[in-house]
Parts: structure tokens; C-alpha cells; sequence
């Protein structure tokens, strides 16, 4: 992103620079253009890295809940052990 934002603001200064009486006149319609699209490309990398970083978000909240769903589990599988155990102890 940081390239684009470079690249944009050294086209925008050319242009400047030519001005509108320059000989490269012509040429203003092309950057114009190029400028545009840098400014589409620009935006959609914004989106892109706000959607991705949305995405990170989510993820690491479904992390979060499983690990703990995964330490539930472990723990309530440790009682019915330690039940088990104490049944068999207690028949035996």
C-alpha cells in the first residue's frame, strides 16, 4: 500500500509540474487515467485488508471458544475417569 501511495503522489506531482500548457499535454489524459486507477486499486486494497482483518477477528474468537470447549471436554472427561475409577474401586 505504501507503493501505491508513493506512485500516486509522484504522478500527481508530474502532472503538476507539466501543468496544462506543457507539451505533454496529450499525456494528462494518460496519467489521469493511471491516477484513477490507482486510486480503484488503492481502495480495494483497503477493503481487501479491512475484510482480512475482519477475518483474523473471527478467527481468533473461534480459537478462543474451542480452546476453551476443548478444556471443558478434558476436564469433564477427568471426572467421569476419576468416577469410573472409584466405581471399579468400589467393586473390586
Amino acid at each position: 500500500m505504501q507503493t501505491l501511495q508513493e506512485d500516486y503522489a509522484a504522478l500527481e506531482k508530474e502532472l503538476e509540474e507539466k501543468g496544462p500548457s506543457s507539451p505533454a499535454r496529450g499525456d494528462a489524459a494518460k496519467w489521469r487515467e493511471q491516477l484513477e486507477e490507482l486510486r480503484a486499486e488503492f481502495e480495494q486494497v483497503q477493503f481487501e485488508k479491512l475484510d482480512l482483518e475482519d477475518q483474523v477477528e473471527s478467527l481468533k474468537k473461534d480459537a478462543a471458544q474451542l480452546i476453551e470447549k476443548d478444556g471443558k471436554v478434558a476436564r469433564e472427561r477427568a471426572e467421569e475417569r476419576k468416577t469410573l475409577q472409584s466405581v471399579f474401586a468400589i467393586l473390586y
